[in-house]
């Protein structure tokens, strides 16, 4: 009975610290090792951008739809992985009909099937907020797929909060893509969050 006990606290103590990190603020990341830690949005810096933002260009309406993922896992090479929240997202260009006719026609959009796969994209967009004000990161336009670059153009993006006025934000985009390939996500406009 002894020897029982004995395993069992030697099992919850080595459980306990195999699964223990140290959670840090979001804005602590690469300031010094990475590894065994969890990098979270303490400050609420990504509340800001989650939800929906439009931007309208006469019947067309630019949509992106951004949500946080807690504790997504990095792995880290040899070292323990470590973890950070994130925020998600993905993307679509509709265009509104008349009165009578279906109110939205999906022009392109990021959450569609990879190929015939029947499997879809995982989310396009990965960003960070470190104030609030500005969020950055990736957003791979799959959305004109083709044989030479069959995932997409992966792209830079910002999207900056207008000061005053928490409703509305800056997207720019520029391509990460050393080939030339062009993308469809437009930049350089102004966004209006959708309540």
């Amino acid at each position: 009975m002894k020897n029982k006990v004995l395993l069992f606290i030697t099992l919850v103590i080595n459980f306990t610290f195999c699964h223990a990190q140290l959670e840090v603020n979001y804005d602590d990341f690469n300031n010094g090792p990475n590894e065994g830690k969890y990098f979270k949005d303490i400050d609420n810096n990504f509340t800001p951008f989650l939800g929906t933002w439009e931007y309208q260009n006469a019947n067309q309406i630019f949509r992106i739809t951004l949500w946080k993922e807690n504790m997504v896992e990095y792995e880290n090479g040899n070292l323990p992985s470590f973890y950070r929240d994130k925020i998600k997202g993905h993307f679509e260009m509709v265009e509104i009909g008349q009165q009578g006719q279906q109110f939205e026609t999906i022009i392109y959009t990021s959450d569609k099937p990879i190929g015939t796969s029947g499997q879809y994209y995982p989310p396009v967009i990965n960003a960070g907020s470190i104030d609030g004000i500005s969020a950055g990161g990736t957003i791979l336009d799959n959305s004109n797929i083709n044989p030479s670059n069959y995932f997409g153009v992966r792209c830079q993006f910002s999207l900056d909060i207008i000061s005053n006025n928490p409703t509305q934000a800056v997207l720019k985009v520029k391509s990460l893509s050393m080939s030339g390939d062009t993308y469809n996500i437009p930049s350089n406009i102004t966004m209006t969050k959708q309540f």
